[in-house]
């Protein structure tokens, strides 16, 4: 017998599954797991290559023997955890279930360490200016190790963030069409995720002009110019994904361009090409449905929106009520004071607009006009 220590097994699903099978193979099989202490009980047998699927317990014999036919069996099974081991699989298990989880706990985490550091920032720098003796004083040095401990934590956390999104493309087979690197231009478009509806308009007005979509930024666009034509665009936003959205759309005759976090706050552009005099395709004609997507883009660009305008609110706040205290002839306390103003006015200027983007686009449904 022998104990492994894996803190993060949970949350790197694909490297906890091969270390396991490495490990029958050198003939030290799954015997338990310790939920608590987070340690794996491993006992010597014989070597065995197995694969290795961790899972959430669903309910339901359906999906047990399903996946028994398949030549899984229960290696470990710990209050809502399974760990299914097999030599020879048929079909592999789907984890949406679990992949979500993990997603909305990077979330959570990420944006607590984010905004720890975005409001320590000023204050960091201001009291690292103003300090005599530098890093090495007082309670500078131990703000200075917590700020650098909490951005490596982040962006250990960023990483497992990608690997998890990884493990869902691979499990949605999910394919991004390629774009031509040749003959780019790029097209400013900042915050274009906040307004997705005039977003589609502007790039359908694009396509006509002969610009074809290649690349989608955070900052903008790339096209390629070519023959002018009609094509309908989707900017879709998703707050979970399951695996079987991305194949109904394809089904459909939908071609991906872009998609992000592909479980949590899913930002999606589909496009479909159309002849001149054809109805133009739209993801669905009812207005019912087509004021529920309206309502949930929108709810959640204004959810976003509304956290950061209050966190520059906020640090602004901060930062201009200390300024006397600090050093009233410092330069640097009033560039920073003025680019957090500068900010915080964007960003209830980028509210504003979604609130009226959305009044706006309602009225045109309700009105019956497309």
């Amino acid at each position: 017998m022998k104990k492994v220590f894996r803190p993060f097994w949970s949350y790197r699903l694909q490297h906890t599954e091969d270390w396991l099978s490495r490990q029958s193979a050198e003939g030290w099989h799954l015997e338990d797991i310790h939920l608590l202490t987070r340690q794996f009980t491993l006992k010597q047998g014989q070597e065995q290559k197995k694969h290795y699927r961790i899972t959430t317990i669903k309910k339901g014999a359906d999906a047990s023997s399903r996946l028994e036919q398949a030549g899984w069996s229960k290696a470990v099974s710990q209050k809502n955890w399974n760990v299914l081991e097999a030599t020879e699989p048929t079909l592999y298990p789907v984890r949406d279930q679990l992949l979500f989880r993990n997603q909305i706990h990077f979330y959570i985490t990420m944006t607590i360490l984010f905004t720890y550091l975005l409001i320590s920032i000023p204050f960091l720098m201001m009291d690292l200016l103003l300090s005599s003796g530098g890093m090495g004083s007082g309670g500078v040095g131990i703000q200075v190790g917590i700020f650098f401990g909490t951005l490596f934590l982040l962006v250990w956390m960023y990483t497992m963030y990608l690997e998890n999104n990884e493990l869902k493309k691979q499990e949605m087979q999910l394919e991004v069409t390629p774009g031509s690197s040749d003959q780019l231009k790029f097209k400013w478009r900042p915050l274009w995720f906040y307004d997705p509806l005039r977003t589609e308009h502007w790039l359908e007005e694009m396509a006509q002009q002969g610009f074809s979509l290649r690349r989608v930024h955070s900052l903008g666009f790339s096209f390629q110019k070519g023959t002018p034509h009609h094509r309908a665009y989707i900017c879709d936003f998703n707050f979970r994904v399951r695996t079987s959205y991305y194949s109904v759309f394809k089904d459909f005759g939908w071609t991906l361009h872009h998609t992000s976090s592909l479980s949590f706050l899913n930002t999606t552009i589909w496009s479909m090409e159309y002849a001149e005099g054809e109805e133009k395709p739209t993801a669905g004609y009812e207005k019912s449905n087509r004021l529920k997507r309206l309502n949930k883009t929108y709810a959640m660009n204004f959810m976003w929106g509304i956290y950061f305008s209050v966190m520059m609110v906020y640090l602004f706040q901060m930062n201009f009520s200390q300024m006397p205290e600090r050093n009233q002839g410092d330069p640097i306390s009033g560039v920073l004071v003025g680019l957090l103003l500068f900010m915080t006015l964007l960003w209830i200027v980028t509210v504003i607009r979604i609130a009226i983007s959305y009044f706006r686009y309602r009225k045109t449904i309700l009105g019956g006009d497309s």
